[in-house]
């Protein structure tokens, strides 16, 4: 994300994803796939051995709108973040990765 502040983070990672992906109806310029999937917020020098500690509101307040805005402007893919969430490694994070991005 681009930021803390979720609302800003949201509009421009909506623009970021049209002026990549473009608007033709059969071809895409490039895909604009939004990364570090879920709360990616650890140090760099940790990053594969993370476990980012964060409550459900947290989550969904903080980390995850800009995420939603990325999906609603049309992006083709989203990369999991390397860190583990909650003890779970992002990219294996079942709750993340099918309950709320597959279902919600």
């Amino acid at each position: 994300t681009y930021g803390e502040d979720t609302y800003l983070s949201g509009v421009y990672v909506q623009n970021f994803v049209k002026g990549l992906q473009g608007d033709h109806s059969r071809y895409v310029r490039a895909s604009a796939g939004c990364k570090h999937f879920g709360v990616h917020d650890g140090p760099e020098y940790q990053r594969l051995s993370f476990d980012a500690k964060v409550s459900e509101e947290d989550m969904r307040t903080t980390y995850l709108p800009a995420f939603k805005k990325c999906v609603d402007a049309g992006t083709y893919s989203l990369m999991c973040s390397y860190n583990r969430i909650n003890g779970v490694p992002a990219c294996a994070n079942k709750y993340l990765l099918t309950d709320i991005t597959r279902n919600e």
